[in-house]
C-alpha cells in the first residue's frame, strides 16, 4: 500500500470511529445545539478535563445512551480547554465548574438539567428531559421574563376573562416586552413535569394566573374572572415583594 493509501485509509478509519461515536467531535457544541434544535432534539453535553475513573464510567454510559435515546437526543463530549469551544466554555463557566459535568439541553437551548461529578444511568438521564411547554418557560424565565402561566382547562370557569387579562397586560407599553404569557392545562399529561413541580391542582375550578419571575419564583397569583389593571396591579405587586427579597434566595433575577 502506497503512502497516499495508507493516509487515505487513516482517514476513513478516523471518520468512522467518529461516526460510531456518539461524540460528534468534529463539530462545535454551538453547532451540536443548532442541529438538536433543528432535529427537536435534547443535547446531552459532557463537559471535561481530566480522563479520570468517573469521566471514563460517563463516557462508556452515555455512549450507550446515544443508542437507546437516539430519537431524543444527541450528544457531546467536550474537553474544557478546546480552544473551538472557548466562547461556549466562557458562556456556561465550564472552566471554574467542577468536572466531569453533565449538562442537558431542551431544543430550545435551555439548560434542564445538570450531574456534578455524577455517573448517572440512563432512566436518569432520559427523565431530565423537558416537556415543550416547561422548555419555553424556562428559556422566558433564563431571558429575564415575567411569565403568567395562565392555567385553565376545558371545565375550570372565567377561560375567556383571565386569559384576556393576562395577554393585556403583557401587551402594555409597560411591560417593555418582558412579561409574556404561557397557557397550561393542568390536565394535560404531556405538561406534567411543569404542572406536578408547581402544584397545580388538576381540579381547578376556575382559571388562574400564576406570576412567575426569574429565576423561577411563584411571585403572584389571580384567581377567576379578572381585568388587565387587576392582573397588572398583582404584577406590580409581586415584583416589588421580590425585589425586596420576599421571593427568597435569587431574589427576581
Amino acid at each position: 500500500m502506497g503512502k497516499a493509501s495508507r493516509i487515505l485509509s487513516a482517514m476513513v478509519g478516523a471518520v468512522l470511529l467518529v461516526s460510531s461515536s456518539g461524540f460528534a467531535a468534529p463539530k462545535t457544541a454551538e453547532a451540536m445545539l443548532q442541529q438538536a434544535a433543528a432535529e427537536n432534539k435534547h443535547l446531552v453535553v459532557l463537559a471535561w478535563s481530566d480522563n479520570d475513573d468517573t469521566t471514563s464510567k460517563l463516557k462508556a454510559m452515555l455512549d450507550k445512551a446515544r443508542v437507546s435515546l437516539a430519537s431524543k437526543a444527541l450528544f457531546y463530549a467536550l474537553k474544557t480547554d478546546d480552544t473551538a469551544n472557548k466562547d461556549f466554555v466562557a458562556k456556561h463557566r465550564l472552566a471554574s465548574a467542577p468536572l466531569p459535568l453533565t449538562l442537558v439541553f431542551a431544543p430550545n437551548g435551555v439548560v434542564v438539567g445538570a450531574f456534578v461529578q455524577e455517573v448517572v444511568d440512563q432512566q436518569t438521564l432520559a427523565a431530565s428531559f423537558a416537556s415543550p411547554k416547561l422548555a419555553s418557560v424556562l428559556k422566558l424565565l433564563q431571558d429575564g421574563n415575567v411569565v403568567l402561566l395562565c392555567v385553565q382547562s376545558k371545565t375550570t370557569k372565567h377561560n375567556a376573562e383571565s386569559l384576556k387579562a393576562a395577554q393585556g397586560a403583557g401587551a402594555d407599553e409597560r411591560a417593555k416586552g418582558q412579561i409574556q404569557t404561557v397557557e397550561v392545562d393542568p390536565t394535560d399529561a404531556s405538561c406534567a413535569d411543569l404542572v406536578a413541580p408547581l402544584k397545580l391542582p388538576a381540579a381547578l375550578e376556575e382559571a388562574t394566573i400564576r406570576i412567575l419571575v426569574p429565576p423561577g419564583k411563584i411571585a403572584g397569583e389571580v384567581k377567576g374572572a379578572t381585568t388587565q389593571a387587576a392582573v397588572w396591579d398583582a404584577i406590580t405587586k409581586a415584583i416589588a415583594a421580590c425585589s425586596g427579597g420576599g421571593c427568597g434566595a435569587g431574589g427576581c433575577g
